[in-house]
């Protein structure tokens, strides 16, 4: 008994295994989302980390109107995540999706880069070698470097 409650103290007290990325983003906000998606597409290992259970921000979570001005001037990452988003739908709607499909275009643009997702973890320190920070620790104890 006391070796389990020993055992038990141990894994408390030591932070979760730390875990190497190319680059590690903290704020899974539409730009941190695209960020850490096309370093993926690049070859890059990437990890998102969020402080709430919610990716996206407001394009997930409330705004589905965008706005779009001259349509001909949206290219690159944008453009491909709305259509995407379009592509979602029986009914696309480029530019005016719901709050779930542009949540479901986002997860699938994640998991097909290949982008680790992690949710529900606010940081607890960060490690600094000048001014690059060289490593992040969240509240469950997990080091990213």
């Amino acid at each position: 008994m006391l070796f389990h409650r020993l055992l038990l103290l141990l894994c408390l007290a030591s932070p979760l295994a730390a875990a190497d990325f190319d680059l590690v983003v903290y704020g899974g906000t539409p730009a941190g989302l695209s960020a850490g998606i096309i370093a993926a597409r690049e070859g890059a290992s990437v990890v998102v980390i969020e402080p709430t259970k919610w990716i996206g921000g407001m394009v997930t979570g409330g705004l589905c109107r965008s706005d779009v001005g001259k349509e001909e001037t949206i290219g690159g990452f944008p453009r491909n995540f709305f259509l995407e988003a379009a592509r979602q739908t029986m009914t696309p709607t480029l530019w005016y999706e719901a709050p779930s499909t542009n949540m479901a275009a986002f997860n699938g643009m994640l998991k097909r880069a290949g982008v680790k997702v992690v949710t529900a973890q606010t940081l607890q320190s960060i490690t600094k070698e000048g001014a690059r920070i060289i490593s992040l620790t969240t509240a469950d104890g997990t080091t990213y470097t």
